[in-house]
């Protein structure tokens, strides 16, 4: 599986995926688990009511991710003197 850039192509929504992402924050690119989908925003302080405002990710902000890649299961790997069932 390769690495995908985000200008070439976004995930499905409500997909979890390992970005790659260098926060300003960080003094070296990371890779982190996230979830591209809907986000959502209080229009007012004061009110716990939210509304849809587009797609992002949870954790990441949006212009720090540069690649994403689909989290597969791993290969099925058996035991010494195990057969595949």
């Amino acid at each position: 599986m390769n690495w995908i850039p985000v200008s070439e192509l976004m995930p499905e929504p409500e997909t979890e995926c390992l970005v790659w992402t260098h926060p300003s924050w960080s003094k070296q690119p990371l890779a982190q688990v996230d979830r591209w989908g809907e986000q959502h925003e209080s229009p007012v302080g004061w009110s716990s009511a939210t509304i849809p405002v587009g797609l992002g990710w949870d954790s990441s902000n949006f212009e720090d991710v540069s690649h994403w890649m689909p989290i597969t299961p791993p290969d099925r790997v058996d035991a010494p003197g195990e057969g595949k069932r």
